[in-house]
């Protein structure tokens, strides 16, 4: 009988899984610069004998080709299911497959150095990838990407929702950590809950923004409140700039932000100055962010700092962007040089638009820290595991906390990277 089933990535759990008939088959995978170890499948009795195995493993075959990975079969189902189908074993590491020169690597939450590289001359279009976040909920994934790493110092782009559920369902994200970033939320519909290791409990509701600034270290939780049955939001990371990277954790909540009407459209500023208006939200680098909403539709003709780069994001419907049409959730990256922004939103379209001064500096990016060295993020995830006063506990929340994958490098590869002192 075939397997009609569609594999789903449980990007926390490090896990890519397959549910046939409520039972699951799943693939635990390990990411690495420029490709994807599968290290273990699990297969119920349930299900033994009726091919899912198989199934499972020509999807995850297929997302590799998809995502351009090269594969490390250190599972020997999988290897053993490579070994008869040559069609695949281009993609594998054990069948003699190389990278490419000079190819980026595409972006993995667990593994992405993202270097400063010379901007594109022309728009570039980023599809998004699918992801999940805690509780199931599905996200749109932008930045970073294979295709642009950072727009200014925006570094992370999720797009959650629309979303609605049960009650007692929604978004619940347990303990993590996190240096070296802002983690920025632009609330739309819903109310989350945001607790942390400073003591903060700050729930946010449509229309404000909470700003975490990790600096040496934070841990914090996320949830949908209770009796929200929907919600709908804007995730976003801002990397520090290496000369405030170490600066004391703090959280700020802005239920104010500078609201204007422009040619047919509402505009919110939620980071940055533009057009005479100041957002309160406190930021360390050069960078906008403005929610953009057309009810009836409108025609926007906005100025542009040429030395910003840009990217614009249909939240909802699409919109037409420099002349070309983009479809919600796709971003377009517009590079420095231009002095303004053709922007046409159908009725009912709501755009992010984000841009900031080229970061100019080399990060790293796993899981779910920020680094100038990967010794910085070695020595943040050896703190996690070891339940260090760094990151400290998260009072009210009554789940365990998230368990960090294992690094991708040693801490003897990151000295050799040129990492000199630790956190």
């Amino acid at each position: 009988m075939p397997i009609d089933a569609t594999m789903t990535l449980n990007e926390p759990q490090h896990r890519f899984e397959l549910i046939v008939d409520g039972h699951m088959a799943y693939e635990v995978f390990e990411r690495f610069a420029g490709g994807i170890a599968y290290v273990h499948t699990l297969v119920p009795k349930a299900l033994e004998g009726r091919g899912v195995g198989s199934a499972l493993v020509r999807q995850l075959m297929d997302y590799a080709r998809r995502e351009h990975l090269l594969v490390r079969p250190d599972c020997s189902f999988v290897k053993a299911w490579l070994g008869k189908h040559p069609e695949y074993q281009d993609l594998s590491l054990a069948h003699g497959a190389k990278p490419e020169p000079r190819q980026p690597p595409p972006y993995a939450p667990q593994d992405a150095t993202l270097p400063h590289h010379p901007q594109p001359a022309e728009p570039l279009r980023i599809p998004p990838r699918r992801a999940e976040i805690g509780g199931g909920l599905a996200v749109a994934r932008a930045l970073p990407s294979r295709h642009q790493r950072t727009i200014g110092a925006w570094c992370f782009l999720d797009h959650a929702g629309p979303a609605h559920f049960g009650p007692g369902h929604g978004m619940r994200v347990g303990p993590h950590p996190h240096i070296g970033l802002q983690t920025f939320t632009w609330m739309l519909e819903g109310q989350v809950l945001h607790r942390d290791s400073l003591g903060n409990e700050q729930l946010i509701r449509p229309g404000q923004v909470n700003l975490m600034t990790a600096g040496r270290g934070i841990a914090h939780t996320e949830e949908s409140f209770a009796g929200q049955t929907q919600l709908h939001a804007a995730q976003l990371w801002i990397a520090l700039p290496e000369r405030v990277a170490q600066m004391a954790p703090r959280f700020d909540h802005y239920p104010d932000l500078p609201r204007w009407r422009q040619d047919g459209a509402e505009a919110v500023l939620l980071a940055g100055s533009f057009m005479g208006q100041q957002s309160p939200v406190q930021v360390h680098s050069p960078l906008v962010g403005i929610d953009w909403f057309a009810p009836q539709g409108a025609a926007l003709r906005l100025p542009l700092r040429p030395d910003f780069e840009y990217g614009v994001m249909p939240l909802t419907g699409s919109a037409n962007v420099q002349g070309q049409a983009v479809a919600a959730d796709e971003l377009l990256y517009l590079p420095p040089g231009a002095a303004e922004l053709a922007l046409d939103l159908p009725a009912g379209t709501r755009a992010l638009l984000v841009g900031g001064e080229p970061l100019g500096e080399d990060i790293t990016l796993w899981w779910n820290f920020v680094g100038h060295r990967q010794e910085d993020i070695a020595q943040a995830h050896a703190d996690w595991l070891a339940g260090s006063a760094r990151f400290g506990n998260v009072p009210g929340f009554d789940g365990p906390p998230l368990q960090a994958p294992p690094l991708p490098w040693t801490v003897s590869d990151a000295m050799d990277n040129g990492a000199s002192s630790g956190v």
